[in-house]
């Protein structure tokens, strides 16, 4: 580490990084992010990226959840079924609706990410 860098900082780093450990097992958990059949990198990478994805949404909607409630509901609620209901819900919209119906179809690549 740069001497510049206070001892403090690099402890308070070092302290944090169980975050991003209990965030990658969650993902884990929660979206089976390490799929064994995707045996090409770029694929396992893409899955990997989705399952990141998901799991912001996941924080979203707990967030929501606790939002709207006076106390903390962490350790009161499931995350484990919060994503299996997403992924029934998006499965359904799937399977219900046309491509035309999400309000993106024809757009460009540049046209999606901009709107």
């Amino acid at each position: 580490m740069p001497e510049d860098i206070p001892a403090g900082t690099i402890a308070g780093r070092y302290r944090n990084r169980w975050d991003i450990e209990i965030t990658f097992q969650k993902v884990e958990k929660y979206f089976n992010s390490e799929i064994e059949t995707l045996a090409y990198p770029k694929a396992a990478l893409f899955g990997f990226a989705l399952s990141l994805v998901a799991y912001n949404v996941l924080s979203v909607v707990i967030a929501a959840l606790e939002s709207a409630h006076d106390t903390p509901l962490r350790e009161d609620i499931s995350g484990y079924y919060i994503a299996i209901e997403i992924a029934a819900v998006f499965l359904a919209l799937v399977q219900l609706t046309e491509p035309n119906d999400w309000g993106f179809a024809g757009q460009s690549h540049e046209e999606l990410v901009t709107h």
